[in-house]
């Protein structure tokens, strides 16, 4: 019986220890919008906080590899390795798919804020989400 209070006790603290909280939106975003990998269920084995600074996420993935996602002044910075891959810069983004080309040009020709489609940016205008459509000129 005290062998059995005991196990009870230990699986009752790996629970409260082990407690789910949903992960940030932006987080969430980032990983299904920018980097691909939606579902989550299909590509992501555990998301956790870590106690960093910049605050920042560790991301499992259930192939066994894993990166970090980093809070920075300026948007979210996805480190892998060495390297070092900043969500918010478009000219980043597109550097490997047009490395030939210089970017002059970038226009912003929709505004995705909430899910509801903007041809330009309303003021005042409160938001769990923003996400642009933008067409590069060289």
């Amino acid at each position: 019986m005290k062998q059995l209070k005991e196990h009870i006790k230990k699986v009752v603290s790996q629970l409260i220890a082990e407690e789910k909280y949903a992960a940030p939106q932006e987080i969430s975003d980032a990983l299904k919008m920018t980097l691909k990998l939606d579902p989550l269920v299909r590509y992501v084995d555990t998301l956790k906080a870590a106690n960093t600074l910049p605050p920042s996420y560790e991301v499992r993935l259930l192939n066994g590899t894993s990166f970090m996602i980093y809070y920075e002044e300026f948007g979210l910075m996805v480190k892998i390795g060495t390297k070092d891959y900043y969500l918010n810069d478009a000219k980043d983004q597109c550097k490997k798919t047009i490395e030939k080309k210089k970017i002059i040009h970038m226009i912003i020709e929709n505004y995705r804020i909430d899910n509801n489609n903007y041809s330009y940016f309303p003021e005042k205008l409160k938001c769990d989400s923003i996400t642009l459509d933008i067409k590069l000129t060289s």
